[in-house]
């Protein structure tokens, strides 16, 4: 029985950690979509160029283009010219 109190806590305090590890991340991903959306709600300048990319069936490159130009993880890359291909 006098395990179950420390072992309680430890739990929390896990939780706890990783709470604040999330809310980091959410405020990290909520400051990033900022950069790509311009001041008068179009997207980011080079979305024209890998809609072409696209168009033109040079997907990877677009990933690519958009992974430089934007600083996003390949997921992200992918998940950015998915939307894009969406639209």
């Amino acid at each position: 029985m006098a395990y179950i109190i420390p072992l309680l806590l430890g739990i929390i305090v896990y939780l706890l950690y990783t709470n604040s590890k999330l809310n980091g991340e959410v405020r990290r991903l909520k400051s990033g979509q900022e950069k790509f959306i311009t001041a008068d709600g179009e997207g980011h300048p080079v979305d024209h160029e890998l809609r072409r990319m696209v168009r033109e069936g040079e997907e990877i490159k677009a990933i690519k283009k958009a992974r430089q130009t934007l600083g996003l993880s390949l997921v992200e890359g992918k998940q950015y010219v998915d939307r894009l291909k969406r639209e």
